[in-house]
């Protein structure tokens, strides 16, 4: 071998970088091609898994609940106000009879699952934007504190009345009307359980009744003492008086059988105390 055979070109290691662009560009069709040969098959995938899963509908109701209490969690009665009760087994269970539901494909189970409840303020954004336009700058810390406080205490105030019902069920599951009508009986199932069955509207005060003025007790005793008696039980229903009147609207509470109001049926009993009794003790 030649010393000329054995010296290489130092030329032939270097890659010419125009030609391989150029080979390069020359397959810019068949690239161009294949990327969308690709990007179809992929929105056909896409496509066909859309058409194949179980597509869902949402219905929502708003309502309002306004009785005595419920910013607390509370009934009238004291007992506690749950939001998980207004969508309890036994209120689902009679929704679900009496729309007749057991003739659908929707089974109580599905149902159950497909509702949610949450609270609910249409007002929530008015009222953040109202604090916030009081707040600026030149308000000192405590000042802030204070002003975000009553924003706290407001937002939970509007949302503690404002509950909002979801039901999601696979589409074609029930009509329109058909899940409409389910979310109005929901919270009216359970305002009728709740009042006529629990007594949550009942008045939470140790009030005496008619049972205290029992006619043969009476009969047995002296003349006198029994008067005495007497006056000590209006002395009971005095009192029962003045603590209904301590309740929000009671001034406007009629009594269905005498037509009387408290401040009517308070003179009565004081008539009846002063005077009816008075004569029947006087000659005594």
């Amino acid at each position: 071998m030649t010393d000329q055979q054995a010296r290489r070109d130092p030329s032939d290691d270097e890659i010419d970088i125009g030609a391989l662009m150029a080979r390069v560009w020359a397959t810019k069709g068949r690239a161009m091609i294949a990327l969308l040969v690709v990007a179809l098959a992929f929105s056909a995938f896409l496509a066909l898994r859309y058409l194949a899963s179980e597509k869902n509908v949402t219905y929502s109701q708003a309502f309002d609940l306004t009785f005595d209490g419920i910013a607390n969690g509370e009934f009238p009665d004291g007992s506690p106000f749950l939001i998980s009760d207004v969508i309890s087994s036994t209120v689902l269970s009679r929704v679900y009879q009496e729309n007749q539901l057991d003739s659908t494909e929707l089974t109580l189970d599905e149902l159950r699952r497909g509702l949610n409840i949450e609270p609910y303020a249409p007002d929530y954004f008015l009222i953040v934007q109202r604090y916030r336009s009081r707040m600026n700058n030149n308000l000192s810390a405590a000042e802030a504190t204070e002003l975000q406080q009553q924003m706290q205490s407001d937002l939970r105030t509007a949302s503690a009345s404002g509950m909002l019902l979801t039901l999601q069920l696979p589409d074609g599951t029930l009509s329109t009307e058909q899940a409409r009508e389910i979310l109005r009986d929901i919270p009216n199932a359970w305002a009728e359980r709740a009042i006529s069955e629990k007594g949550v509207l009942e008045l939470n005060l140790p009030i005496y009744s008619e049972r205290i003025f029992d006619e043969a007790r009476f009969e047995s005793l002296d003349y006198l003492v029994g008067i005495e008696l007497l006056l000590d039980n209006i002395a009971l229903i005095q009192e029962n008086i003045t603590a209904l009147k301590q309740e929000p609207n009671s001034t406007n509470v009629t009594d269905p059988e005498t037509g009387y109001k408290l401040e009517d049926l308070e003179k009565a009993i004081a008539d009846v105390a002063e005077y009816d009794l008075r004569q029947l003790i006087d000659p005594v």
